[in-house]
């Protein structure tokens, strides 16, 4: 969990929407894998729940399900 104040860019926490991508893991073989990345969006998403964007407004794309 992230505290930090919200971003003056975000404007109307009830029209944001927000579609967080993280990718750790890839298909092809010859990328390298980023573990960090998968948490890292994650955490950016639960920072935007925290700073008052609605749950079933911000949705959360990690590995395979980013790339369907």
């Amino acid at each position: 969990h992230i505290e930090a104040p919200a971003p003056r860019f975000l404007g109307d926490k009830l029209k944001t929407i927000a579609i967080v991508i993280g990718i750790s893991h890839f298909k092809d073989k010859t990328i390298e894998e980023l573990p960090g990345a998968k948490v890292d969006a994650s955490r950016f998403a639960s920072a935007l729940t925290s700073w008052g964007i609605s749950h079933d407004r911000v949705f959360l794309l990690l590995d395979e399900n980013a790339t369907k």
